[in-house]
């Protein structure tokens, strides 16, 4: 990321400077209009030759160097962009990633707000079930007790009924004995 900051200000730079060499040199131009001979002694020193200076061979190596060099900056620029190709399919992975998981995250979240619910539901509904079975536990006990006392009160009733049926018959009986006695009616 540093390296394509420093390539792009250094481009920047490149280009200011060679923008600044060219209104020089257009102004040098403009001022020197029908002087080009001074202006090239202006700009080049008096003793030297050019074409001493820069041999043609010289210039042919390194216009092959500069084009070698145009077309390793063309591969990099190649690589560069490819690398930023890259970069963004990575962060749209990662945002794809990260959306999926801040919705398994919500779905998540939302099924354990569901499963809370259903336990608080379930917990108050086995409440009620115990509550309703210690009332039928209460409410059958008192029912049994009042189902004892019943049969307690049925067998007291029984046994006063057989005493007394008892004593019916045996006054039944005695008052049969004396039946048997012929009695004597007496008509007229």
């Amino acid at each position: 990321m540093w390296f394509i900051l420093f390539a792009i200000c250094i481009f920047k730079i490149t280009c200011i400077f060679i923008f600044i060499i060219y209104c020089v040199v257009t102004f040098l131009l403009v001022m020197y209009n029908a002087q080009t001979e001074e202006l090239k002694k202006c700009i080049v020193p008096q003793d030297t030759n050019v074409e001493e200076e820069f041999p043609i061979e010289s210039r042919d190596s390194v216009d092959d160097k500069l084009e070698i060099l145009t077309e390793k900056l063309t591969e990099k620029e190649h690589v560069l962009q490819k690398s930023q190709c890259e970069i963004k399919d990575a962060e749209k992975v990662l945002t794809d990633l990260e959306n999926k998981t801040s919705s398994c995250r919500d779905r998540y979240r939302s099924l354990m707000i569901d499963l809370k619910k259903d336990i608080r539901k379930t917990e108050d509904e086995v409440r009620m079930l115990q509550n309703q079975i210690s009332s039928l536990s209460i409410r059958r006990e008192a029912l049994r007790s009042e189902v004892l006392k019943q049969q307690e009160d049925y067998q007291k009733m029984l046994n006063s009924f057989s005493k007394e049926l008892e004593n019916k018959k045996i006054l039944f009986s005695s008052s049969i004995e004396k039946s048997r006695h012929p009695r004597y009616c007496f008509s007229y």
